[in-house]
């Protein structure tokens, strides 16, 4: 018998994530654009409003990418009057990366958007079956990262 991968419920699990993580992107995406604003640039706001003032090593940690990747968003965002670079006060080669007055103001347009998508998808999905779902979830995002991280023992 011939056993096709597309048929394994695993597989079809993964799939639906994926999918569900590129619409979502997409269509964050598409409502950030006349904020003149990226996803990856909305991701950095959203760590900045909760952890202002760290390194771009640990803000480049918390949203899991490198510090070469990091750095061109943080310069983007900089040009745009969105965060400042603070050097560290005892170590100069350590800039601290703060959100602006008019940073603070394009995360809580941003906000906005992603709250109108957030509601929509409340009014779609009834809240009994998130909560049978979260779990599961859970149990597969931490199996996918030990399988990243070779921890399969």
């Amino acid at each position: 018998m011939n056993v096709f991968l597309e048929d394994d419920l695993y597989f079809r699990v993964i799939q639906l994530i994926d999918s569900i993580s590129a619409y979502n992107r997409r269509h964050v995406e598409r409502h950030l654009k006349p904020l003149n604003m990226t996803y990856p640039q909305m991701a950095v706001l959203m760590l900045l409003h909760r952890t202002d003032a760290i390194s771009q090593r640990e803000l480049a940690d918390l949203n899991e990418t490198d510090t070469t990747n990091m750095m061109v968003i943080c310069d983007s965002l900089e040009k745009r009057g969105w965060i400042n670079r603070v050097t560290h006060e005892n170590d100069r080669r350590i800039k601290r990366i703060c959100l602006t007055e008019k940073g603070k103001k394009a995360y809580i347009d941003g906000q906005e958007i992603l709250w109108k998508g957030i509601n929509f998808m409340r009014e779609k999905t009834l809240l009994e079956d998130l909560k049978e779902a979260l779990p599961v979830l859970e149990e597969l995002n931490r199996n996918t990262k030990a399988l990243y991280e070779g921890k399969t023992e």
